[in-house]
């Protein structure tokens, strides 16, 4: 019975779709730094535009840091 339900759920969770996603370099310069990033692609546009909006505003925070620290 343990072995029939544990075939099932392997066979279930085999089946279910699984998600991909590629990985790209963005770059942003600007006066004394340059910054590498990671632009995420997926096939869920809007998901892909979240990710990529999060990573944007990390940046933005870093290079915000950045200026004041070399005022």
């Amino acid at each position: 019975m343990k072995r029939t339900i544990l075939i099932a759920a392997l066979l279930v969770s085999l089946s279910l779709s699984t998600a991909s996603a590629t990985v790209g370099s963005g770059t942003d310069k600007g006066t004394n730094y340059e910054m590498t990033y990671p632009l995420v692609y997926v096939d869920d546009k809007q998901a892909q535009n979240r990710i990529n909006q999060d990573i944007y505003h990390f940046n933005g925070d870093e290079v915000e840091y950045f200026n004041r620290k070399n005022r």
